[in-house]
């Protein structure tokens, strides 16, 4: 049992160190400032469709501006999200200003 338990901890640890190296955004520049994106300080955001993500990655900062992280529609066609995706910020203060 203790053994399970610390393979399990090992397991859940390391993937608490990968996680941010793993994390997939749509963006590589802060869409407030335009520096590179600090990829620990994202947010997560959803759309209806591809059509509506391609639109997201032309104007980062247009949709950012108009739509709350988790939101539960697509902010284009008002249908229920089914894409998710993470948007990339410089600073705390950028996220802060998305939130």
């Amino acid at each position: 049992m203790r053994a399970l338990l610390f393979l399990i901890s090992l397991t859940m640890s390391h993937a608490s160190v990968v996680g941010v190296d793993s994390i997939t955004l749509i963006n590589e520049r802060c869409p407030f400032s335009a520096k590179s994106v600090d990829r620990s300080q994202f947010l997560s955001y959803g759309v209806c469709c591809g059509s509506c993500l391609k639109r997201v990655s032309k104007d980062v900062l247009a949709f950012v501006k108009k739509t709350k992280p988790k939101n539960k529609t697509c902010s284009f066609t008002a249908k229920p999200v089914r894409k998710f995706f993470k948007i990339g910020f410089c600073c705390s203060k950028c996220k802060k200003k998305a939130s």
